[in-house]
């Protein structure tokens, strides 16, 4: 497998060339970030919906129906006010599939019946997402750390149902004229010719369409104090918790690499190998999950780090009193020789697992290609974790990972005592 990358004033495409495919996937974001970025959020989550639900002459369901024929998919998401559209067909349909692209971003319909089905939609969607306990945790942490006009700050459900009941073709077309003219980012998994195709229909597309200078905002994270936020969400059988603290770095630093060895050893996500899941979950029986990890980076903009779990009603203050020994342990005597040469080669072996599929590849690909980096910088970072010294580790947790900076933020069946325990631990760890 062959990558390359090509940049322009308009677009920036990247590759991984390989002869063993039979189909395509591209993946094209577009930074749509502003200083507005409350009232931006609806329509950005709208927009993903019936941008695909109709385009020239085709109805949403005439448009749907070509893809099927094709065999082909073309999705639209939104997060952190980064738009990505998603293509995935057989090779031998790429063309025609590139076409229906090209259509719905040279002529969207954008419908009152389809904007009208869509705001229906969504808004039962966020009301069924005001009982996921997890989800809510984790974004009522981050609105800890950021301004209300950052990327990462997440508008609750309530003032998104309201905020869409607002949004029409006309702000629609706005968005949409936007995303055509920004610089687009670019990736994509074929063969020679099936990523020659794609960088031909990008460059005429752009040709048509244009590029406009645009600087992304961006606020430094917001003085900040610890504390507790809850969200009551009666019925459910445990409180989700998300617990963590700003990170004043960025993802190109060179101790983000030792916070992420560091943060393995005590949380590693997704895994049974952190020192959480060995003594919260496994000696002591209190959750059935527990991991750390950074996030919220992009460029030049700072992120956080993060514990998610969850706790029993009855368990919540022995679950927090464990969760917390452990960071506090890990922030007064660091990690050991023995944990650092353990999990250098945990990560390691992850990385490698990411090459036996071309998919993940491409995942990754287009992870570094929006961070900003060159295809050398990305092969630099991926080998950054083997060359982290012990006391690059220790220096990070040192700077970082000060227990008593954390923030708690709970979501479930929470009642006046449970508040008030919550708040009386963490004033006694701050």
């Amino acid at each position: 497998m062959q990558y390359h990358l090509t940049e322009s004033q308009s677009c920036s495409i990247a590759h991984i060339t390989s002869t063993e495919v039979n189909t395509v996937v591209m993946y094209l974001s577009v930074d749509i970030h502003s200083a507005l970025a409350k009232e931006l959020s609806a329509t950005a989550l709208l927009y993903t919906d019936v941008i695909t639900a109709g385009a020239g002459t085709l109805s949403r369901d005439q448009f749907t129906d070509a893809q099927n024929q094709l065999g082909a998919v073309i999705s639209v998401s939104v997060a952190d006010n980064l738009v990505t559209f998603t293509i995935k067909c057989r090779k031998a349909v790429l063309n025609k599939t590139l076409a229906l692209f090209s259509l719905i971003l040279h002529d969207p319909t954008f419908s009152t019946s389809e904007i009208n089905r869509a705001k229906r939609t969504l808004s039962n969607q966020l009301a069924a997402s005001k009982e996921e306990g997890r989800a809510i945790a984790q974004y009522e942490l981050k609105n800890q750390f950021y301004d209300e006009t950052d990327r990462h700050y997440q508008i609750d459900e309530d003032t998104l149902q309201t905020n869409l009941k607002t949004i029409t073709a006309a702000k629609l077309r706005n968005l949409h004229i936007a995303i055509t003219r920004r610089l687009w980012t670019v990736s994509s998994a074929g063969d020679v010719s099936n990523n020659r195709a794609v960088k031909q229909t990008i460059h005429k597309l752009k040709e048509t369409f244009g590029t406009e200078a645009h600087v992304t905002p961006h606020t430094s994270l917001r003085a900040y104090v610890p504390k507790v936020v809850e969200r009551v969400i009666p019925g459910q059988q445990n409180i989700e918790f998300s617990i963590g603290g700003p990170l004043s770095t960025t993802v190109k630093h060179d101790d983000y690499a030792a916070l992420t060895v560091a943060l393995a050893v005590l949380g590693m996500w997704g895994g049974f190998t952190g020192r959480l899941m060995s003594t919260v979950r496994e000696a002591e029986g209190l959750t059935y999950s527990i991991y750390a990890r950074t996030e919220g980076f992009y460029r030049e903009e700072q992120g956080c780090w993060r514990i998610m779990t969850f706790f029993s009603p009855q368990q919540t203050q022995t679950g927090l009193q464990s969760t917390f020994r452990e960071i506090t342990k890990l922030y007064n005597e660091g990690v050991t020789e023995v944990e650092l040469k353990k999990f250098k080669t945990i990560l390691g072996t992850r990385q490698s697992l990411l090459s036996d599929s071309l998919l993940s590849q491409l995942r990754v690909l287009h992870g570094y290609h929006l961070q900003g980096y060159s295809l050398e910088e990305m092969e630099a970072d991926k080998k950054r974790i083997q060359s982290v010294t012990l006391e690059a580790v220790q220096s990070a947790i040192k700077t970082y990972l000060n227990p008593q900076h954390l923030s708690i933020s709970a979501a479930g069946p929470i009642n006046k005592t449970t508040e008030r325990e919550l708040r009386a631990f963490l004033s006694s760890v701050s």
